[in-house]
């Protein structure tokens, strides 16, 4: 089945067709300020696809909304609450408003969690669904460009083993710098050079300094809200007959960052050097790397599909099914050698049991001599069970993971037949607010998912004070750990 590609510009609306992944069609249509959804719905009617067909759409920065924040370490449940605040903050936008999704990614040591939102208004999103569905087409994705640019980047294997990433596309007057971690956006930043110049003329003393300014800003923006995170290469996508080599090795020296620069027609098979052709070509790569954040699909039910789409499930089923039978085979027999091996082991344990038995003490007795005996044994190994040690690194463990950044413990106690214990330490983040509040949320960690919740579902604070320890203030607290309620 054929795919459609489309790429909205600032002035230009790019289309790709594609069939067994090779581009069989490509054209940009020019258009004035009209409506978008009413031109993407004219372009659909003259192109001859059949029914059914599948539509990639990709488009300016400024149509989608992307927003991404650190948060500290929380449950799943939680999630979605702290995205809520941090939108209702930053978004002039209701999030009732909009077709959303979010990824994120747990940074362990650090404590922290990492969000990625992106989000288009609901109202332009279901006037583009209905405007394609009106032609018996069906929309499979919306993404901005800078995604779409991202993923052929980073299906590039001299990129692959960067985790940090930042994409200038260098195209156009209409510039975008966004960085990336993983497959994760973390931000955007577009900027116009229209008032400046004409063209895109890079011996123009104006534009060097504007993108020289403005990138030098979206660095210092990076490393100051996402500090965790080091830039591994700045990427530039500039068009070959606007190359300056002049200017880019200024460029590089201005920034004193590692920088490369890849020409636009070298991100497509057929070297297309139309920037809105490149982008709706690599949103129908959604095959490609990165598979694991889709962008805005469809809403349904209250809840949003970002996982692999309709279109992908039709090309990978059968391949699914190969593998899972090959794989079923494959554990089968290895759990028939498994098992083969552990009948022999126990066979050979059966034999040399049965030796040392003929040759000890046993030998000659009766069987309700030997059961006297075994009952006298097993009652001996219940009274050494009750006074050896439990096991408790999973308590340490436990701790280790889930406690907060300020927080030191002075003694942990556990007395697992009486079913209790106690946690006791300090805390220290110059606010005695805060540092109840931390508390509490490491009790809230311990509670809802650690093996301490689980053994202990009772766990609160017993005492709480302020100490001075070498003139600093500190919370020292204690924490009860119960089996059953008090």
């Amino acid at each position: 089945m054929k795919t459609v590609g489309i790429s909205v510009g600032e002035e230009n609306i790019g289309v790709i067709i594609t069939e067994e992944e090779k581009i069989t069609f490509s054209k940009t249509h020019f258009f004035q300020k009209e409506d978008i959804g009413a031109k993407i719905g004219e372009i659909l009617a003259q192109l001859n696809i059949e029914k059914g067909s599948y539509v990639y759409l990709t488009l300016p920065e400024k149509d989608v909304i992307l927003r991404s924040f650190v948060l500290p370490w929380m449950s799943k449940k939680e999630i979605e609450s702290g995205i809520s605040f941090e939108i209702e903050k930053y978004v002039p936008f209701k999030i009732e408003e909009l077709v959303w999704d979010y990824s994120y990614k747990r940074f362990v040591k650090k404590k922290k969690i990492i969000i990625s939102f992106l989000a288009i208004k609901k109202r332009q999103f279901e006037q583009i669904e209905k405007i394609i569905s009106s032609q018996d087409l069906k929309l499979s994705l919306i993404e901005p460009h800078f995604f779409s640019l991202f993923r052929l980047i980073k299906n590039r294997k001299e990129y692959l083993k960067f985790k940090c990433l930042a994409i200038f596309d260098f195209t156009s007057l209409d510039c975008s710098f966004t960085f990336f971690f993983e497959e994760f956006a973390l931000f955007n930043h577009s900027f116009s050079l229209r008032d400046l110049v004409p063209d895109l003329d890079l011996s123009s003393k104006a534009i060097k300094a504007k993108v020289s300014e403005e990138i030098r800003f979206s660095l210092q923006y990076f490393r100051r809200e996402f500090n965790i995170f080091s830039l591994d290469k700045l990427v530039i996508i500039a068009k070959e007959k606007s190359f300056d080599q002049e200017f880019f090795s200024s460029l590089r020296e201005d920034l004193e960052i590692d920088m490369d620069v890849i020409f636009l027609k070298e991100l497509t098979p057929a070297q297309i050097e139309d920037v809105e052709k490149v982008e709706a070509y690599a949103a129908t790569q959604i095959d490609s790397f990165p598979v694991k954040f889709v962008p805005i699909r469809k809403e349904k039910e209250g809840f949003l599909f970002t996982a692999i789409t309709a279109v992908k499930i039709e090309k990978t089923l059968l391949k699914f099914f190969l593998i899972q039978t090959l794989v079923g085979v494959f554990f089968l027999t290895l759990i028939t050698v498994f098992f083969q091996m552990k009948t022999n082991k126990l066979a050979i344990e059966a034999k040399e049991k049965e030796r040392r038995i003929a040759s000890s003490s046993f030998k000659g007795k009766s069987i309700k001599s030997l059961k006297k005996i075994l009952e006298e044994r097993r009652k001996s190994l219940e009274e050494i069970n009750k006074i050896s040690s439990q096991e408790v690194s999973f308590l340490f463990e436990d701790i280790e993971k889930n406690i907060p950044e300020g927080m030191w413990l002075e003694s942990l106690k556990v007395n697992f037949e009486e079913g209790s214990g106690s946690i006791s330490g300090y805390i220290y983040l110059d606010n005695y607010f805060n540092e109840k509040e931390k508390i509490e949320e490491f009790i809230s960690r311990l509670s809802e998912s650690s093996k301490i919740g689980k053994l202990f579902p009772h766990i609160k604070v017993s005492e709480r004070k302020r100490r001075k320890i070498r003139d600093f203030e500190v919370t020292y607290f204690e924490i009860g750990l119960e089996k059953s309620e008090k």
